[in-house]
C-alpha cells in the first residue's frame, strides 16, 4: 500500500497493530470489530436480568472511551473503529449529538460478529494451522444455530458465528451518525 493511499486497514490483533504502526507509521489504521469491545451475544437482548442501561453498557467498547481513543491515537495512530449496529447499542450518535473528538466509525450491518475460533468444526475441531490445505466447503453456505434461551439465532459460516438484525441486509435504514456503513447482503 503506497504512502498516502486512501486506504483504511482494520486490525483485529494487538500485535499486528503494533507491528503495522512500527513498519508503516503513515498507514491509516482502525480497530476491527474483533477488538472493539462490544458484546454481541443475542442473550443480552433477551435477558430479563439486565436493565436497559445494562444492555446499553454491553454495546459500548473502547471506541466509547475518550481516554482509550486518545491512547490508541497517540501510541498507534488509530484513526477509526469498526463496530456493529446492535439492538442494545448506539455506537454512532446522531449528528447533532456528535462531539468534536468523536471517533471515525465504520458501522457494519446487519450481521454482527459474535465470536471467531480457530477450532474448525468442518475438519474435526482441529486448528486450521495444522492442515496443509483446505477446500473450504464451509464458505458455500452457513449453518443456523438455535437455542431457546438465545433470544435470536446464531449463524455460523467458516469459523465465525454471527447474529443478525435483518438477515437479508437490505430492509433496515443505515444507522444515523455513522461515518461509513458497511452492508453485507450475505454473511462475510
Amino acid at each position: 500500500i503506497p504512502a498516502g493511499a486512501p486506504v483504511d486497514v482494520a486490525v483485529n490483533d494487538w500485535g499486528a497493530l503494533q507491528t503495522l504502526h512500527g513498519l508503516f507509521p503513515w498507514m491509516r489504521l482502525s480497530i476491527g470489530r474483533l477488538l472493539s469491545g462490544q458484546k454481541r451475544c443475542p442473550r443480552i437482548g433477551a435477558s430479563a436480568r439486565l436493565t436497559e442501561e445494562g444492555r446499553m453498557w454491553h454495546g459500548e467498547g473502547i471506541f466509547s472511551s475518550p481516554l482509550a481513543r486518545a491512547y490508541l491515537e497517540e501510541t498507534y495512530g488509530v484513526a477509526g473503529y469498526h463496530v456493529d449496529d446492535l439492538p442494545w447499542s448506539r455506537p454512532a450518535p446522531d449528528d447533532a449529538d456528535r462531539v468534536a473528538d468523536a471517533p471515525f466509525l465504520f458501522v457494519h450491518v446487519p450481521h454482527a460478529i459474535v465470536t471467531v475460533s480457530d477450532a474448525c468444526p468442518w475438519i474435526g475441531g482441529a486448528s486450521s494451522a495444522s492442515v496443509a490445505s483446505c477446500p473450504r466447503p464451509c464458505r458455500n453456505g452457513h449453518v443456523l444455530l438455535r437455542e431457546p434461551t438465545m433470544g435470536g439465532n446464531l449463524l455460523r459460516k467458516g469459523k465465525a458465528r454471527f447474529t443478525s438484525r435483518d438477515p437479508g441486509g437490505i430492509d433496515r435504514p443505515s444507522p444515523s451518525g455513522a461515518d461509513a456503513v458497511v452492508t453485507y447482503r450475505d454473511l462475510p
